[in-house]
């Protein structure tokens, strides 16, 4: 057995009056990004990374503070983008 994972959209067709005379059923395989947020879960059980220095910069209340968080964020961020490049090769 493979394991799969998809996501349908179902789309109704309106004939002039309103009323629905077709129904239009797209469904698109979605495995890979399933897959990768799976991996992500599972690197934030096992080390603080990213999240843990998110939170924390939630905590910041003057304005110094602020622009010091911005900062960090930014830096969290380009580690977090560098992190889902890695797993996604």
């Amino acid at each position: 057995m493979v394991e799969a994972y998809w996501q349908p959209t179902n789309t109704p067709v309106l004939d002039a009056h309103g009323a629905v005379s077709a129904l239009l059923h797209q469904v698109v395989n979605v495995m890979a990004r399933v897959q990768a947020e799976a991996q992500l879960r599972a690197s934030h059980t096992r080390e603080p990374g990213p999240a843990y220095g998110l939170h924390r910069l939630a905590r910041a209340v003057d304005v110094t503070d602020q622009v010091l968080a911005c900062r960090q964020l930014e830096h969290l961020n380009e580690e977090l983008e560098t992190r889902v490049q890695q797993r996604t090769r």
